[in-house]
């Protein structure tokens, strides 16, 4: 099991955050993101930073792009269910995204459609 650690999520800035996610290593920019999708107001925008953070190097950054969508699915209700499905659904079969990605698929499953 892992041991699962919870911490208090400050807020970042998207200037902050862009600098981050240039100039920072994995750690960081999965924390910046992680930021965001709990204070951005703007969930279409984080919402489209966590889709071009799947072409990101790290497997980390990668994973956390597809667990900040099921918080943006949670936190807002709202998403582009036409661009946001697919995107999860091409990290399924990865071994350390994959369950990141079903995780948020269960979220907007719940959060969006009401399906349990």
């Amino acid at each position: 099991m892992t041991d699962r650690r919870f911490q208090k999520v400050d807020p970042i800035s998207r200037e902050t955050a862009a600098k981050v996610f240039t100039e920072g290593g994995a750690e960081a920019r999965a924390a910046a993101l992680l930021s965001l999708a709990y204070h951005d107001p703007d969930w279409r925008w984080v919402q489209n930073t966590c889709l071009e953070l799947f072409g990101d190097r790290s497997v980390e950054v990668r994973a956390m792009a597809a667990l900040c969508l099921g918080h943006l699915a949670r936190i807002h209700r709202s998403l582009d269910l036409e661009r946001v499905l697919p995107a999860l659904e091409s990290q399924v079969d990865d071994p350390v995204v994959g369950p990141r990605a079903r995780d948020a698929l269960d979220d907007i499953s719940v959060f969006m459609t009401g399906e349990h």
